[in-house]
């Protein structure tokens, strides 16, 4: 979402293609758009600048590597500049408020950023140098803003750590599969809100490809950093994954060491699931509960979590748009940047809920039983809620059209909201 200048040369360029369109001939419209486009001058051809990403980069010298910083020096962002003007590069947003909610221009409304990853950020305007250096090379300079992202889990940091009653409030699920002896182990299934770090509950669709621990799975890395016993026949180390088998009516179908598969593929039975077990403790719970033939069950607990808590939500803490204080907190930098520097547009990134599974807060609620003009009669379900058996679909409540419209009413406000404050100014 931008909001930017709309120079002459754009208006006029849509008014030639108009009438280059009707006599193309040969040249489709496509074609047109972009050989009228590129003689006026209004093709944008933009460099994204990332805030996190560019801080440092590594040079070497005499096959000597060294972490040098970049964009927070004037030399990094001259270089920059020069390399996006020697490629055509007309455009250039600078992401000046990463996903912590810290900032990198002089501010007294947000936190500057102080360090990243164990290294220090030098005190330097980064939207101050890329403006100057930008508008001197004759190319527009964007500002772009993690507009509801205020925290940075990885580190613990930003406003919404600092205000947690900011916090988006998230829908989460935790999974379970349960032994007959009562033996509860947590499990998680993609694309669902849980812990993806417990084990993960594949259906028949899937594979597994032996020798390595985590099959090639994406997200399934073990913690475990003992030694483990090596298959010779196949070199790949015993203990370190097993494979509970479960069939069509969840009875333990077997139980298999990753390393005995060699090149052989594991498939779940028909209508039943696989589950790569790779942590230390969720192996020995395999161990001490799980028997070939014997029934197990899932089961299913739901919760509301503030996002800094939800295991879920892997990076961007996000706060509710629908809290005053964080909403005026977006809009005062909104304000701030465009006051003190002489930007030519204003990228809005994560203006947006963090997902489906946001936001479920009390005030949310309240606020979507008021803008339906009735009272909810079950909450969440009459949104959404989750089935008790892995990989079956969502239930969709009566009013999950309603709501999506709601949040998206929401989003469509703050931008207004951010566009008016803009615009009052510049």
């Amino acid at each position: 979402m931008t909001f930017g200048n709309m120079r002459g040369v754009r208006g006029l360029g849509l008014c030639v293609l108009m009438s280059a369109c009707v006599r193309a001939g040969a040249q489709n419209a496509s074609e047109v758009t972009r050989n009228v486009a590129a003689a006026l001058g209004a093709q944008g051809r933009l460099m994204w600048v990332d805030g996190t990403a560019n801080l440092t980069r590594t040079v070497t010298t005499n096959g000597v590597k060294t972490v040098i910083d970049y964009t927070t020096t004037a030399e990094g962002v001259a270089a920059i500049v020069a390399h996006c003007k020697a490629a055509h590069i007309n455009t250039i947003v600078v992401d000046v408020k990463p996903l912590s909610g810290e900032v990198l221009y002089k501010s007294v409304v947000a936190p500057r950023m102080l360090s990243w990853k164990g290294r220090a950020v030098p005190d330097f305007d980064v939207l101050a140098a890329f403006v100057a250096e930008g508008h001197k090379a004759g190319l527009q300079v964007d500002a772009s803003i993690n507009t509801l992202s205020e925290g940075h889990k990885y580190f613990s940091v930003g406003p919404a750590y600092a205000h947690p009653e900011w916090q988006s409030m998230v829908y989460t699920v935790d999974r379970g599969i349960v032994a007959l002896d009562g033996g509860r182990l947590s499990v998680h299934v993609p694309n669902e809100p849980g812990d993806p770090g417990s084990p993960l509950v594949l259906t028949d669709d899937a594979t597994l490809l032996g020798s390595e621990p985590t099959s090639g799975l994406v997200g399934l890395e073990s913690t475990d950093k003992t030694t483990a016993v090596v298959n010779a026949a196949t070199d790949a180390p015993l203990g370190k994954q097993v494979n509970l088998i479960l069939d069509a009516g969840n009875r333990v179908a077997g139980i298999v060491d990753d390393a005995l598969l060699g090149d052989d593929p594991l498939i779940a039975p028909e209508g039943g699931h696989l589950l790569p077990v790779t942590r230390e403790a969720d192996r020995h719970w395999v161990d001490q509960h799980a028997r070939v033939g014997t029934a197990m069950r899932f089961d299913l607990k739901t919760s509301f979590l503030p996002i800094a808590q939800a295991p879920s939500e892997k990076v961007a803490c996000f706060v509710n748009p629908l809290i005053p204080d964080a909403r005026q907190h977006e809009l005062d930098i909104v304000r701030e940047i465009v006051s003190n520097y002489d930007i030519d547009g204003l990228v809005l990134d994560r203006c947006r809920y963090s997902n489906l599974n946001n936001d479920f807060s009390d005030r949310t609620r309240d606020a979507f039983a008021r803008w339906l003009g009735r009272p909810i009669g079950r909450w969440p379900q009459d949104v959404f809620s989750f089935a008790t058996e892995p990989g079956a679909e969502r239930i969709n409540g009566p009013l999950l059209k309603p709501w999506l419209e709601f949040r998206a009413t929401v989003i469509r406000q703050l931008a207004r909201d951010i566009a008016r404050t803009a615009r009052a100014i510049k």
